[in-house]
This record gives C-alpha cells, sequence and structure tokens, in this order.
C-alpha cells in the first residue's frame, strides 16, 4: 500500500508476528533516539563529527550530536514564557490510546533547528484539555510522504506493545536491573499551514545518564556490545515466542533513583509502572529504551523492503548472541531459540521457571494476542462431512 494510505499497525498484528515497519521504517527508526537527541546514530560512527545524511536541507540543522544535546537541554531547562501563544491540536493520541481533542500546544524557542537523519526536532508544550502543561519533545518527518499517520502510530504501538513485556519481565525476574520502554504519543495538528502528523516524547536528558546501544545486524558501528541488553533481547523474543526480536535497542542506562526523578519531573506514570517496586535505590539500575525497532519474523513478505529485516536480522542477531556470555539461563532461557513458529510444544523456557512465573508470561502472551496454541485459539470438533467447501452465491461475486 502506499505509506499514505497504509493501515495503522494493531497490538494484534505485531502478536501475529506480521511486519508494521517498512524498510524506511526501520531505517529511519534505527538511526534516531527520540527522546535523546534523535542522533544515536552520531555515536555509531563518531560522536563528534557530522551527521550529515546527504539531503538538501541539511544545512537548515544542527545535526551534530553534542551540539542538539545542548541545545535540547538549553530549551527543556529555559523558563517557560510569560505568556504563551496556545494553538488547537486536532487530536492527541496517548500511550493508553485514549484520544484529547480539546489539547492545546505551543513550540518552545530554540537558538536553533535541529533535526536527525530522518526527523526534524522541537521542543513542545502541550497542554492538555484538563488543563496539565508539560513539555515534550516533538519529531517531525522531513521526507513529506512520511508525513502520515501510519509513520508515526507505528511508534506509539511498537513501544505500547514492548512495555507489556517489560513489565511482565521486571515482575518476574529477579535483577539489579530493570528495563523501561520510554513512551510514544502521536498528535496531529496544523504547522504553518500544513496538517502535521508527529510523535511526542518526553525529553531525556538526566546529567548522569550512560549511552548503551546493542551490537545489531546492519546498525553500523555500536558504542557497547553489552551482555545485559542481550539477555533481554533474548527474554523479550522468548515470551513472543520467537514471533519479535527488538533488533536496534538504543537508549540510557540510568541509576534507579534518577529514573524516577525523571518520570515524576516530566508525569510519566507509564514508564514509572514499567519497573519494580525497590527498597534500595542506590543498587539497581534501570536500562530506558528510548527507540526499539521492532522486527518481526514475516517482514520478508513486505513489499519494497530490499533490506529484509525479518528472517535475515534474526538469522544474523543469532549467530552474534552468545547466551554463555549473557548469563541468559539465569532468566530460565534456553539456549536455543527458533524463530517464526510460536508452537504450542515448543519450548522458550527451561523447566526450573516457576509455575507462577510461567502462568504471567502465559497472561502476558493473552494480552498481547500472541497465538499460545491453547483451548482459547482451539478450533471446535466438527461432525464429519459437515465441512462445505462449495462457494455460495456471494462468495461466487466476491470470487469473481
Amino acid at each position: 500500500e502506499e505509506r499514505g494510505q497504509a493501515k495503522v499497525p494493531t497490538i494484534e498484528a505485531l502478536a501475529k508476528g506480521h511486519s508494521i515497519m517498512s524498510d524506511e521504517d526501520t531505517v529511519g527508526s534505527s538511526k534516531n533516539s527520540t527522546a535523546g537527541s534523535d542522533g544515536h546514530s552520531a555515536s555509531h560512527r563518531d560522536v563528534k563529527g557530522s551527521t550529515s545524511t546527504g539531503r538538501s536541507s541539511d544545512a537548515q540543522y544542527e545535526m551534530e550530536y553534542d551540539k542538539m544535546s545542548q541545545l535540547m537541554k538549553q530549551t527543556v531547562n529555559a523558563e517557560k514564557p510569560a505568556v504563551i501563544d496556545w494553538k488547537p491540536l486536532t487530536k492527541w493520541i496517548r500511550f493508553d490510546d485514549s484520544v484529547d481533542s480539546k489539547a492545546h500546544y505551543a513550540f518552545a524557542p530554540m537558538e536553533r533547528r535541529i533535526a536527525g537523519s530522518c526527523h526534524e526536532l522541537l521542543i513542545a508544550y502541550l497542554k492538555s484539555s484538563d488543563g496539565q502543561v508539560v513539555t515534550r519533545l516533538v519529531k517531525l518527518a522531513r521526507d513529506p510522504s512520511e508525513n502520515n499517520e501510519y509513520h508515526f502510530e507505528v511508534e506509539r504501538k511498537v513501544a505500547q506493545y514492548l512495555a507489556k513485556i517489560a513489565h511482565c519481565v521486571n515482575h518476574i525476574f529477579h535483577s539489579r536491573n530493570d528495563v523501561c520502554i520510554w513512551p510514544v504519543e502521536t498528535i496531529y495538528f496544523e504547522h504553518d499551514g500544513v496538517s502535521k502528523w508527529a510523535t511526542v516524547q518526553p525529553t531525556f536528558l538526566p546529567s548522569d545518564h550512560c549511552l548503551f546501544v546493542k551490537i545489531e545486524p546492519n546498525s553500523g558501528r555500536p558504542c557497547v556490545n553489552d551482555p545485559v541488553v542481550g539477555r533481554y533481547q533474548h527474554c523479550f523474543a522468548a515470551i513472543t515466542k520467537g514471533l519479535n526480536l527488538i533488533r536496534d535497542w538504543q537508549g540510557y542506562g540510568v541509576k534507579h533513583a534518577t529514573f524516577l526523578q525523571q518520570c515524576q519531573f516530566h508525569c510519566v506514570p507509564e514508564a514509572r509502572a514499567q519497573v519494580r517496586r525497590r527498597d534500595n535505590f542506590d543498587s539497581a539500575f534501570v536500562l530506558v529504551v528510548i527507540d526499539p525497532v521492532l522486527t518481526t519474523c514475516h517482514s520478508h513478505y513486505e513489499t519494497d523492503n530490499p533490506t529484509d529485516f525479518g528472517v535475515k536480522a534474526l538469522d544474523e542477531w543469532i549467530e552474534t548472541h552468545n547466551c554463555t556470555r549473557c548469563q541468559c539461563s539465569y532468566f530460565n532461557l534456553l539456549p536455543e531459540i527458533r524463530f517464526g513458529f510460536a508452537d504450542p510444544t515448543q519450548p522458550f523456557f527451561d523447566d526450573k521457571l516457576s509455575p507462577i512465573a510461567l502462568k504471567h508470561i502465559e497472561q502476558c502472551r493473552r494480552e498481547l494476542n500472541i497465538w499460545c496454541g491453547d483451548e482459547d485459539f482451539a478450533i471446535p470438533d466438527v461432525p464429519s462431512g459437515s465441512i462445505n467447501f462449495k462457494l455460495d452465491e456471494s462468495d461466487k461475486k466476491t470470487e469473481s
């Protein structure tokens, strides 16, 4: 389908392993870290080097990673103007699928326009219909062909899908780490006389953060080959029964206390709800996933996808992943993982996993509509000879 006419992905589509990210989507997301600076791609090459993409509009933007981060920090930390010129949002689609059609927005003044490889970044104040004002990072498409609902809603749906898995993992497996999928929301509004779609996220720019990027196929030079991230990748894939893989894992690692401060400061209860409640914050760490790219086992069936982010990427990940190095056995993960089948008898966890933990995993799968092959999805018994494969009149018309 044309990008402007493509259907918005659903949680069900993700759970069935259907591809929802085209080559453009995947490459774009893997090169852009939304809540940090849309410039993790700079860390894949040279943090202090230029991230010019060769687009004719590159000269209009600041694209150097360090300078982009500094500009965003200055804008976020600046006092709000005494008088704000609020403009109406056509719709604000929240992380929980609710829609606010009476919200308003105003862009914060910035010294210079900034952009990553595929998106322009702005800081905006958003005022909900109940009067709450929050500061958010807005990501606009640089390519007019990507200014559509599908391109941006896919990011919100992916984050929503993975957040449910993160909550499950954090509360089942005891670890010094938690993982959090930083929430993504979408807005639709008029800007410079043009209707625009965009994603919005709380900025995540704490002073004491550590960048982490996992080694990935097709993603260029990585910063860190983190075995902890590898274990979480394996665990997320196991919970989806080998249907999905977080291919390009980008984000920040922060102390638990710093994470809670950021959630409170930016009013992000959806992020706070994903992690385990802990008494000792100093000994715990949170891996905040800013811009995940979700690889599905059926991506290779998608048209116009010359770079296969389906089976090819899954096989490459298996070749580079090392269960011994990543200590996957601590999460009761079996060393062999097969993508794409989701058979009822296909094991992903060993027999040492507690029945309670397994029950929570099965519940998570059901919430995500991942096929489990059990009684809820079983085909009812049909008497012998009662199945009629002949087309009725309406079917014949459709067939013709």
